[in-house]
């Protein structure tokens, strides 16, 4: 996949004094099905989000991946991402997250939108999976910003590499046979940390199955990982 050179900075201090800013209602997702998703302070927010919106319309837009299955929302937030998942037919939902306000959150809309089949766990990466569970679809929207986050909000924001690396490593082992892994992607941010070059890094089978032009020439993508496939 070719990419086109871009310079993509953060102000991370606004981002982070965002962040922490107070608990609101959003009706961005409205055309998705989701008419009001609570997010709390502290709780990654999905509606300012450069790529979160863009996964959740392609997790709309391709039911195949996860009607009838187990998906992990792994890194949940809110929980946007895995309630589009419950609402159009995923068999279980679970939602994990590193920040607890987070599960909470998750919780909070599963609860006031009547979502069922769904699990909760708070953890780093799939610490803490009590289930056992493993899954036929990990949806998961990594942070990009590189450095050291000062607390768990912030990890949702700012990618600590170990973690990551850590992920590509131990996923395989917590998917079903012929399971997958979606994950958004942009030319903005094509590091050696972006999620098709750490796939082709660690040998995992993967292709893209979306892809958005923007006005400036650079280009959102989704990747799907699938360490089984032909």
């Amino acid at each position: 996949m070719s990419t086109k050179t871009a310079t993509f900075s953060h102000d991370i201090g606004n981002l982070i004094k965002d962040l922490s800013g107070p608990s609101y209602i959003t009706t961005n997702f409205s055309p998705l099905g989701i008419d009001s998703l609570i997010v709390l302070s502290g709780v990654f927010r999905p509606d300012k989000s450069y790529l979160a919106g863009y996964l959740a319309r392609v997790l709309k837009n391709q039911k195949d991946l996860y009607s009838q299955k187990n998906v992990l929302d792994l890194g949940c937030g809110c929980g946007l991402l895995g309630t589009i998942c419950a609402l159009n037919g995923s068999r279980l939902t679970c939602f994990g997250d590193v920040n607890p306000l987070a599960i909470k959150n998750a919780k909070l809309n599963s609860i006031l939108l009547d979502l069922v089949g769904t699990s909760f766990y708070c953890g780093s990466l799939f610490e803490n999976n009590i289930f056992g569970e493993k899954f036929d679809l990990v949806v998961f929207n990594p942070p990009s910003i590189p450095g050291v986050p000062a607390n768990n909000s912030e990890a949702a924001l700012i990618r600590e590499d170990e973690i990551i690396k850590s992920f590509y490593d131990l996923v395989p082992s917590f998917l079903q046979k012929n399971g997958c892994v979606i994950m958004p992607g942009s030319s903005r941010f094509d590091s050696d940390m972006s999620p098709i070059n750490m796939a082709r890094k660690f040998n995992l089978k993967h292709e893209i199955i979306d892809r958005e032009e923007e006005d400036d020439g650079n280009f959102k993508y989704v990747i799907l990982i699938r360490p089984d496939m032909l």
